[in-house]
């Protein structure tokens, strides 16, 4: 209920400033599906070292982010589980960025060269 509340108050903030930054969880693992036409091509469990970098991805890029509403045909889906016990998803759709954490769901534009960097990070390929 705690963690439903802080993202609730989260949601309302940036609803009211318009972006907001990403309170990025400390992840006890990840993984990684790659999606075509709905269908999972395949998919792998992120190593400590990889999950460390996707965590560093995150830090980096915490400010910016934008409420979003939509839902999302995966492309490529990383699902992880916090420390905490909380779930989370990032949808990459391109360029766009997409992360949701229970109720809350926000989403970034990134240029294509931060783009690589989080395939770099997560050991995905385009």
């Amino acid at each position: 209920m705690k963690h439903f509340l802080r993202m609730l108050v989260a949601v309302v903030c940036c609803a009211l400033l318009g972006a907001c930054d990403l309170d990025a969880p400390k992840l006890a693992s990840a993984s990684v599906s790659i999606h075509q036409a709905g269908q999972s091509l395949r998919s792998w469990q992120l190593s400590r070292a990889q999950v460390a970098s996707l965590e560093r991805w995150l830090e980096e890029h915490r400010t910016g982010w934008n409420p979003d509403m939509a839902k999302y045909v995966p492309r490529i889906l990383i699902t992880g589980t916090g420390v905490d016990g909380s779930t989370w998803s990032i949808h990459v759709l391109g360029t766009v960025v997409v992360m949701t954490a229970g109720r809350t769901q926000l989403k970034q534009s990134f240029a294509r060269t931060e783009i690589d960097s989080l395939f770099t990070a997560i050991g995905a390929s385009q």
